[in-house]
């Protein structure tokens, strides 16, 4: 395998990362708001647990619950989670590097704000 095949994958699987993690805030908003989830989060989820299941196998990914229709918002959020973590684990050491200093620049944003208006 050539090494641009091993970046276009880790490439891929970095994006399918931060999908998941922005559905995670997205679903994790709606609840805290108790907003109806509708058949397109449905859908989406759908969409990332089916490409989850492309790129790994075992119990550790199928035992993650297919999404139907009766499938609840709590549901939803912790089958997100789920594949957030299981879709963190199959990152680089550079790629969780970066997470970390995102992460970091977002804390210290928060803090900055919060300072900047007196929360």
């Amino acid at each position: 395998m050539s090494q641009e095949s091993n970046d276009i994958s880790r490439s891929g699987r970095f994006i399918l990362h931060f999908q998941i993690q922005s559905l995670l805030e997205s679903l994790t908003n709606v609840s805290a708001s108790n907003s109806e989830i509708t058949s397109v989060t449905r859908e989406v989820v759908r969409k990332v647990r089916n490409d989850m299941l492309k790129i790994t196998s075992g119990t550790s990914i199928e035992s993650i619950p297919e999404i139907n229709d009766d499938v609840t918002s709590a549901d939803l959020l912790i089958i997100v989670a789920l594949l957030n973590g299981t879709s963190k684990s199959f990152l680089s050491e550079e790629e969780l590097a970066t997470l970390a200093s995102r992460t970091k620049a977002f804390i210290g944003g928060v803090a900055k704000a919060k300072e900047t208006f007196g929360i």
